[in-house]
């Protein structure tokens, strides 16, 4: 999913809440961004000075403390609309979500545990079954 939506960024639009996932952990800022992390955007079209131009850019501000220009958010952020069962170890999701790819090689035992402990109701879960995408782990001659 994320990678077809990561396709179509040229018309892409920041606003206020949109949740943004970082993969870069080697930007610039005075406090460190963590890869894989989750950050949302707090307010939009800031007006920042900065010490290199004289002119004022137009800044977006996540998590009420990091400022990035739009092509900065481009470069080092992508959207979150999915997420694998790794990176969502340690978190607790509020909202409902969808398990996919079940019947896949590499969806394990543990891969199922990880992804339905992440709620604290097992009806917030949505499981999405794609024969299609079924690879049997042996095949018998």
């Amino acid at each position: 999913i994320n990678e077809t939506q990561h396709s179509k960024r040229s018309n892409v639009r920041y606003y206020k809440g949109l949740e943004l996932i970082c993969n870069s952990s080697n930007l610039k800022q005075e406090d460190k961004l963590y890869k894989n992390c989750k950050y949302m955007i707090t307010d939009c079209n800031v007006k920042k000075s900065s010490k290199r131009k004289m002119n004022k850019e137009e800044y977006y501000v996540l998590n009420d403390k990091y400022y990035f220009t739009e092509k900065e958010l481009k470069k080092y952020f992508l959207f979150s609309y999915a997420i694998t069962c790794n990176s969502s170890q340690g978190i607790t999701l509020k909202d409902k979500y969808t398990i996919t790819d079940l019947l896949h090689l590499f969806f394990t035992i543990n891969s199922l545990y990880v992804s339905i402990t992440r709620v604290d109701d097992i009806r917030k879960i949505i499981f999405r079954f794609n024969p299609n995408n079924f690879i049997p782990k042996y095949q018998y001659k």
